[in-house]
């Protein structure tokens, strides 16, 4: 597989959910049509219907723009410094990463988030998602330690 196929992954899908995340953080509502839809379908929790403040969006939305960034500075090759950085960040959101989605199969993260629909898209698709991601951190960070 040639080396920029993982890094570009990373970054489109990882950039795809930092806009995602700020557009939640303006008031969008996509791909729900309300907010209390939304937080149903991303958080799962119908204890506390509605989203997060803004201003906790945001922090997730630069947190993901943070992480794309790594991935693309990993597939760059920027020199032995900023390679070593970039991988030791990396290895972290490995670990972020992979506990994310590992916790989505788990029954406290179930009991936490009990809303059907969250949890059809979290055992499908957040969690798997979350687990490639960390895969794909895995490769690139491995390769530069």
């Amino acid at each position: 597989m040639p080396s920029f196929i993982i890094p570009a992954l990373l970054v489109a899908t990882l950039g795809g959910l930092a806009i995602l995340h700020a557009n939640w953080a303006r008031g969008g509502v996509w791909p729900a049509s309300d907010a209390a839809q939304l937080s149903l379908l991303v958080l799962g929790d119908p204890r506390h219907p509605g989203m997060p403040p803004p201003r906790a969006i945001w922090i997730v939305a630069g947190a993901l723009a943070f992480a794309a960034l790594d991935a693309l500075a990993l597939g760059a090759g920027l020199g032995a410094r900023a390679d070593q950085a970039a991988a030791w960040i990396g290895a972290g959101l490995v670990a972020v990463f992979a506990c994310r989605g590992v916790a989505g199969y788990t029954s406290i993260w179930r009991a936490a988030h009990p809303g059907e629909a969250f949890a059809i898209l979290d055992r499908w698709f957040y969690s798997p998602l979350c687990i490639l991601i960390a895969e794909g951190f895995f490769t690139l960070a491995s390769a530069k330690l």
